[in-house]
């Protein structure tokens, strides 16, 4: 079976698609929303190894974290495919993609920071984040935000390639990959299912 990924925090997009019709005020699209989820999310990325002083430490603790997190959404996103409403799952999570991509997001810029020469990160995430506000349907926001995510990775990868180890960086570019064939795909079938219930 092909692995298919989505790269937001694992648990945002667990509530988000826990089996709720409407779209849960804990993944508020909302900037400002210190929702109950989002402390809860927040509390577990501050408990993290963030670089310090001794990067290298902080980085052999925090990578293997990053890259459990994507594995863990392997079967949350195997279960979206698998849902009859697939349209409506793929409403609620267009509708919580700005919160959750505001996390990731955060958590990403915290990561780079720390190191030097990784500045235009910012302006990728920005870009990103633009993209997917200006998206006019679900399948809209699947088809931005997916490979957005991927080259935002992919360029952060790039410039972290002196402080991330090689073998964990490599690992990180093929989820990316396999990310952007898998849910572009994804993102047809639900434009399909949409028209077909027009």
């Amino acid at each position: 079976m092909r692995r298919r990924l989505l790269i937001v925090p694992l648990t945002a997009l667990a509530l988000t698609l826990a089996g709720c019709t409407d779209p849960s005020p804990e993944v508020s699209a909302e900037a400002g929303d210190a929702s109950p989820a989002a402390s809860g999310a927040a509390e577990q990325q501050a408990a993290r190894p963030r670089p310090g002083d001794d990067w290298n430490a902080a980085d052999r603790e925090y990578v293997p974290a990053v890259l459990a997190d994507l594995e863990g959404l392997v079967v949350l996103h195997e279960e979206l495919l698998g849902v009859e409403e697939l349209p409506k799952r793929a409403q609620e999570l267009a509708s919580g993609l700005d919160a959750v991509l505001t996390m990731e997001v955060a958590e990403l810029t915290d990561l780079m920071d720390s190191v030097d020469g990784l500045e235009p990160v910012r302006t990728d995430t920005t870009a990103a984040v633009e993209a997917i506000a200006s998206a006019g349907s679900p399948a809209d926001a699947l088809a931005v935000y997916l490979p957005a995510v991927t080259e935002l990775y992919d360029s952060a990868i790039e410039r972290s390639n002196d402080v991330l180890e090689a073998g964990a960086a490599e690992q990180v570019r093929t989820l990316a990959q396999d990310l952007a064939e898998g849910l572009a795909a994804d993102a047809e079938q639900v434009a399909g299912l949409e028209a077909e219930a027009e």
